[in-house]
Parts: structure tokens; sequence; C-alpha cells
């Protein structure tokens, strides 16, 4: 399950009481929401949740389309990349791929990137405020 902690006081809080194991949480760049994978042992599949800090509203984002895990916001917080292997066939786990969604789940979209298997993703920094 996933903890907060307030760094002055030093007391952790759970925020996941939902899933079997919860793992892999990005922070959205606002600090507002908190994206991971949650293992759901009735489907026997990884999928993308979002919640906020304190546990409350917490949302699935994916659902029966192959594990989909390590969620990563981009620097806007407006999208979310992370790794499915929903692309094998009829009841099959792919190879794993890098998809895109909008923050509220929507406009799932494979990325097209020539490899194998890919896995991991982390968005970069915006290069305008980098100066480029």
């Amino acid at each position: 399950h996933l903890f907060v902690r307030d760094l002055p006081s030093g007391q952790d809080t759970r925020i996941t009481f939902a899933g079997w194991y919860n793992s892999s949480p990005s922070w959205r760049p606002d600090g507002k929401k908190l994206a991971f994978a949650g293992y759901d042992k009735e489907i026997d599949r990884y999928d993308v949740f979002i919640v906020n800090p304190d546990g409350r509203q917490m949302e699935r984002l994916t659902l029966d389309q192959g594990d989909n895990e390590k969620p990563s916001w981009s620097p806007d917080g407006r999208y979310l990349v992370w790794q499915s292997n929903r692309t094998g066939e009829r009841g099959k786990k792919g190879t794993y791929k890098l998809f895109v969604m909008t923050a509220d789940g929507a406009n799932q979209k494979a990325l097209n990137i020539p490899l194998a298997d890919v896995a991991m993703p982390s968005w970069g920094p915006r290069l305008n405020e980098l100066g480029n």
C-alpha cells in the first residue's frame, strides 16, 4: 500500500486500502494527485490508478487491458505515460509498450517506439524551462 510522510512531523499516513499490491507511485507536479499501479487479484492484472494525497477520490484509469504499470506524470500534469503489455493476442500478455493518456484516463494511445520491449517510462523536464 502507499503511505505519505509529513516531513516536519515525521508522521506517516496510509492512503491506499484497496487492491492487493500498490506500487510505483508518481506525484503530479502540482502535488494534488498520485498515480500508481495497483494489482487487482480478482482479474489478475495491474492497473493505473490516481488518488488524492489524503487517500480520497481514488480512480482506476485502466481496466482489463493487460498489465498497466509504472505511471509517470508529464511536467504540466496533463498526461500520464505508462508501460503496458495489452498488445498480446486474446488473453495473452504481449511485450511491454509505452502508452500515454490524459490525466482523466481518456485518449489512451500507444507510442510508436521501434523497440521490442520497453519499460519504466519517465518524463523529462520541460525544455523551455531549461532555456532551450
